[in-house]
Parts: C-alpha cells; sequence; structure tokens
C-alpha cells in the first residue's frame, strides 16, 4: 500500500493499536470518542518539555477543576431528582429507580433480574428491594426462565404498563426544564462529554469494582504528579 490515499487508513490502525493497548475491553463507539479527542490533542497541544514546576502548577488547577465538575454533576442530579418527584406525585411510581426499571423493561421486553439491576449499575440488594416494591404494587410480574430454571424473568404488567405511559408525558417535561436554557450544540457539547465520563466509569464497574481509590488513580488517571 504506496499509495498516499492509504495514509489516513494507516493512521487509523495505528491509533486503533495503541487504543486497544489502553483500553482492552473498548468497543468502537469508544473508539470514536478517544479518536476524536486524541486527534484534537495532537492539533492543539505538541510535544514539548515541561519542567516539573509547570507541572505540579497545572495539576492543581486541574485539581480545582475537577473538585467543581464533580461537585457540579452533583448538585445538578439534586435538582434533577427535585423535578422528578413532582413528575412521579400523580402516578404509582415512587423513584427514579423505579421508572428506570420499567423504562427498561418497556423498551427490552423481559429481562433477568440481574440484567435489569445491573443495566442500572445499582448493588444487587438495593435492586432487589425495588423489584419487590414494583412486584407488591403489582406494576411488574416475575416467571421463570425456561433456559435457566434458577432465574426469573421480569415484565410490565397491564397496569405497569399504563402507569409507565402516564409517567412518560410528565418525565419529558423535566427533560426539558432540566436542560434549562442550554442551547442545542451546548446539549451536544455535554452529551459527548458525558458519554465519555460514563465509558470510562463502566470499565472501572466492570473490572475493578471492588479496587481501592489509591489502586484506581495509579491504574487509570496515570497523572505524573501523583
Amino acid at each position: 500500500m504506496s499509495s498516499k490515499k492509504y495514509d489516513l487508513l494507516r493512521q487509523i490502525i495505528d491509533n486503533l493499536e495503541i487504543f486497544e493497548e489502553k483500553y482492552p475491553s473498548g468497543g468502537q463507539e469508544e473508539f470514536g470518542i478517544w479518536l476524536f479527542e486524541h486527534s484534537k490533542n495532537i492539533k492543539i497541544n505538541p510535544k514539548k518539555e515541561i519542567d516539573d514546576f509547570s507541572k505540579k502548577q497545572n495539576f492543581s488547577r486541574e485539581q480545582n477543576i475537577e473538585v467543581e465538575l464533580s461537585t457540579l454533576i452533583t448538585t445538578l442530579f439534586r435538582f434533577a431528582k427535585h423535578y422528578i418527584k413532582k413528575a412521579l406525585d400523580n402516578t404509582a411510581l415512587k423513584t427514579l429507580d423505579e421508572f428506570g426499571f420499567m423504562a427498561s423493561l418497556i423498551q427490552l421486553g423481559k429481562l433477568s433480574k440481574s440484567e435489569l439491576i445491573n443495566r442500572h449499575v445499582l448493588e444487587i440488594s438495593s435492586g432487589s428491594e425495588i423489584l419487590k416494591r414494583l412486584i407488591k404494587a403489582e406494576l411488574i410480574q416475575e416467571e421463570s426462565d425456561t433456559n435457566d430454571k434458577r432465574s426469573k424473568l421480569i415484565s410490565l404488567t397491564p397496569l405497569g404498563r399504563m402507569e409507565l405511559i402516564k409517567a412518560f408525558g410528565e418525565m419529558q417535561k423535566v427533560a426539558i426544564i432540566v436542560n434549562g436554557n442550554l442551547s442545542f450544540e451546548e446539549q451536544k457539547n455535554i452529551i459527548y462529554a458525558f458519554n465519555k465520563l460514563k465509558y470510562f466509569h463502566e470499565h472501572i464497574h466492570k473490572d475493578d469494582k471492588g479496587t481501592d481509590l489509591d489502586e484506581l488513580m495509579r491504574k487509570y488517571i496515570n497523572k505524573d504528579s501523583l
């Protein structure tokens, strides 16, 4: 492949090798996000020597930004919970987790208990309590899995479907209010950034859920100043 028309393909393959070395379980969508960010960094930040003092100063500034970002995410989630509570007031649903479980079921059909709980990044004990409440309220039902006698499949009841559809309209209002005064372009940029952050944490949740913070910092953050 001597023609210049293959140069781009070579670059993509080289970048794919770098990506797979850093993120062995990464998928196509994550590679796309990483490639965009990696290419942008190459253009904006050419390689240069940075002395130790500059590194420490930069890391100090980054720490302040990181604290501010994590605080903002937490605060925005609390605002959203306030609106969600209003949205669910006139339904049989009580929490965002209950709504999320049932929304997954109407979208995907029958799911095992573990699939449903893991999909919403909850502990088994917490997820099981939510399922018990929904079963008791006759919003969902369980049945034996013909492919695995040890497993139970969860699905919506007619009442659950009706209550969920009733909640959708109110939750749409919540989505609009939460987006607030952001422009369409700003919303797209936030979705891109938050998806990138979600993929990052999914790897940790899947492969290093029980790992302590110091080891997570060493393995995933890789800051020279640490």
